[in-house]
């Protein structure tokens, strides 16, 4: 199973932590993971046995030397290219071309499309970003505002939690409580 995983490690009593985390950040590369260090932490991400085997290696390895403190969070909601970068250099172009920058792949024209496919756009890059669910319901009542239906508001939740490989019902919850919060805007009775 592919999984991602938040740690942080702390040597107790060590000055420098830049050796211990390069240290960390090489086992975790030795099991074949997708390693990113962040300020407060690392991203791992990779199949599940090579993760939980290489935590455990990691702190034998360091609680040999040290006491340490390890923390961690583990996730089965995987985005398989997100720990390589290339979604959110992928979201970058999308948000140029949704929000009219300059520069995304020479489609400079933020015209090219209509206001509703910019929003439902926007709303697919909140869900591959795995953006909170109040992010989601803001998304598609703007989807809905600019002329999208409540069909293509549900395909794109189907089509990018598919894409994403995320589990849909916590997006479609969310996405049901936007369109109901849209209709008691607008007076209609809930759908």
């Amino acid at each position: 199973m592919k999984v991602r995983a938040e740690v942080s490690i702390y040597p107790l009593r060590e000055q420098h932590l830049s050796r211990s985390v390069a240290r960390f950040h090489h086992i975790m590369d030795s099991y074949g993971l997708a390693v990113k260090t962040r300020a407060m932490s690392m991203e791992i991400a990779g199949d599940s046995g090579k993760l939980f085997r290489g935590l455990c290696d990691a702190f034998e390895q360091f609680a040999k030397e040290h006491d340490i403190t390890l923390v961690c969070k583990v996730s089965n909601a995987y985005v398989g290219s997100v720990a390589h970068g290339e979604a959110d250099e992928i979201l970058d172009e999308i948000h140029k071309v949704v929000y009219g920058g300059k520069g995304a792949s020479g489609l400079d024209v933020p015209s090219a499309l209509s206001a509703d496919s910019r929003n439902l756009i926007a709303l697919a890059a909140a869900i591959a970003r795995q953006r909170e669910a109040s992010v989601i319901e803001a998304c598609v009542q703007q989807s809905l505002a600019s002329g999208a239906t409540r069909e293509s508001v549900m395909q794109v939740i189907a089509q990018a939690t598919q894409m994403a490989e995320l589990p849909a019902a916590p997006y479609e919850a969310a996405a049901r409580r936007g369109l109901e919060a849209f209709g008691a805007r607008d007076g209609e009775p809930p759908a």
